[in-house]
């Protein structure tokens, strides 16, 4: 098992705006490269907690466009899946003019899970391709990108993956905290980070 201090330095990651809708986007920019042309269905399946997190959360660079779906939509739009949480940061007016299009088409279907890890679910077709993008238990922690029904290689984009995150009730006990705290300050490379 990882200490802590080890999966605290695995998961910090450079993002643009609020992790959540970033990781949505990161999925929606691995489905982008392969769709040949405007998706026209969109199914995401997203834990309660991450899409709570996402709902209302801004969107640097998008104006009043905000949460999980616009997330998505600017995703599979930029399809650059190599800036992966920072790709809010390369948002132009084309691409935002290109979203409200996709936007009012209405294509999202969002199912709600119940999980105690991260899980964000994509399947995506265009008539022709259907793809699969699936993170789950870490905003940047792909476990499955298939096209039309076959498996593909997780591309560098998808490496250096966090160690998964279970969701682990004993961190809220304030009688660790302490303990905690000292061990985390104690260790002088996240100290650097």
């Amino acid at each position: 098992m990882n200490s802590l201090v080890e999966i605290i330095q695995c998961s910090l990651e450079l993002t643009a705006g609020c992790t959540e809708p970033a990781a949505v986007a990161f999925c929606g920019a691995l489905a982008g490269p392969h769709l040949d042309a405007e998706p026209r269905s969109l199914a995401l399946t997203i834990d309660r907690r991450t899409y709570k997190n996402g709902f209302g959360a801004g969107i640097p660079g998008a104006g009043e466009r905000r949460g999980c779906e616009w997330a998505l939509e600017l995703g599979l739009i930029m399809a650059c899946p190599e800036k992966r949480l920072s790709l809010f940061s390369s948002l132009t007016p084309e691409i935002l003019a290109r979203a409200d299009r996709l936007h009012q088409r209405h294509l999202i279907q969002v199912t709600l899970e119940d999980s105690d890890h991260l899980l964000i679910h994509l399947l995506a077709s265009d008539g022709n391709n259907e793809v699969e993008v699936r993170l789950r238990g870490g905003h940047t922690r792909v476990d499955r990108l298939r096209v039309n029904g076959r498996d593909l290689e997780l591309e560098e984009q998808a490496a250096g993956q966090q160690p998964e995150f279970v969701f682990d009730e004993s961190a809220y006990d304030p009688g660790r905290w302490p303990a905690l705290i000292e061990t985390l300050y104690g260790d002088r490379e996240l100290r650097t980070l």
